[in-house]
């Protein structure tokens, strides 16, 4: 049994991107509830990091990943809509945690 990670990230982008990303987390929540399994978007190639108990309150975006924070997939997720974000997770079993923000292409780790 995996050990889970509990993701939160905050887009921040215009308002088309955030009608995009909200768009975007929506059909990923639907997906998940209707085929019970884990999610990514379509145009993520990745085998890793998906999302699981998505969830999503205006731009602030809460799931689970299995084992460790899927960062990549966040990155490629603000990349393909050209946002930022501030992005935290945590994973308790093996004392992961972090803050990372990424903004104008660079990713980089808060205090």
């Amino acid at each position: 049994m995996a050990n889970w990670c509990s993701n939160i990230v905050s887009f921040k982008g215009d308002k088309q991107s955030s009608l995009q990303i909200t768009k975007l987390f929506n059909q990923l929540m639907a997906q998940e509830k209707a085929q019970e399994r884990g999610q990514l978007p379509e145009f993520i190639t990745d085998e890793d990091g998906y999302m699981f108990e998505i969830w999503r309150i205006a731009n602030v975006v809460t799931y689970e990943t299995r084992w460790s924070p899927n960062t990549a997939i966040v990155k490629a997720i603000a990349d393909h809509f050209q946002v930022d974000f501030i992005y935290e997770y945590v994973e308790p079993m093996n004392s992961i945690h972090g803050k990372l923000s990424y903004s104008n292409g660079e990713l980089k780790t808060l205090k």
